[in-house]
């Protein structure tokens, strides 16, 4: 396994790539749904999953489970429609993703895989977030974002019901993508 050093700058290099792969956020059907309003989802999702798993320590579970769900179509509508260079046939390649992080679990490969899955569904999230709000109201809600989470931090309200999280997980040693591991 990598060293802390080298897992951070990886992690760190992944984070600047979910920021500069997207592409044009598509319009249409999404214009119809555009409001400012959608700018609260950033702060909200800390506050409500916070609160939620604070209270409840069985949605964590619940949470996992939604990962284990959600990321993988997500991840495949990054690579075939939303990124730069994105193609239809590249939506596959989530599958074998896939494969690898429930095949190869708690291996370095397996990990890899698991964060290519998670780092392609937030582009997709971002994407379409994008297209729903104003880039200025979307820049609060970022800033917002980083106040909710700068406060959970620093009152200890964060740490909890974060190791709450990342300790759940789905049954039959499926992949864990509620949370990102990497050596």
């Amino acid at each position: 396994m990598p060293s802390f050093a080298v897992s951070i700058v990886f992690l760190t290099l992944v984070q600047a790539a979910v920021v500069a792969v997207p592409g044009a956020p598509p319009r249409g059907l999404l214009d119809r749904v555009r409001s400012r309003w959608w700018a609260l989802v950033p702060p909200a999702s800390i506050i409500v999953v916070i609160a939620l798993v604070g209270l409840y320590a069985s949605s964590a579970n619940a949470l996992s489970y939604l990962a284990l769900v959600a990321v993988p179509p997500l991840a495949a509508i990054a690579l075939g429609a939303v990124m730069r260079g994105a193609r239809p046939p590249l939506a596959l390649a989530a599958v074998p993703l896939f494969a690898l992080a429930w095949a190869v679990s708690g291996s370095l490969v397996g990990e890899t895989a698991a964060l290519a899955l998670s780092a392609l569904a937030c582009v997709t999230l971002g994407v379409f977030l994008a297209a729903v709000v104003a880039p200025r109201w979307l820049r609060l809600g970022v800033y917002a974002m980083a106040v909710v989470d700068t406060v959970l931090v620093v009152a200890d309200l964060l740490q909890g019901p974060n190791s709450t999280l990342v300790a759940a997980g789905p049954s039959a040693g499926l992949p864990r993508l509620q949370a990102v591991y990497f050596g």
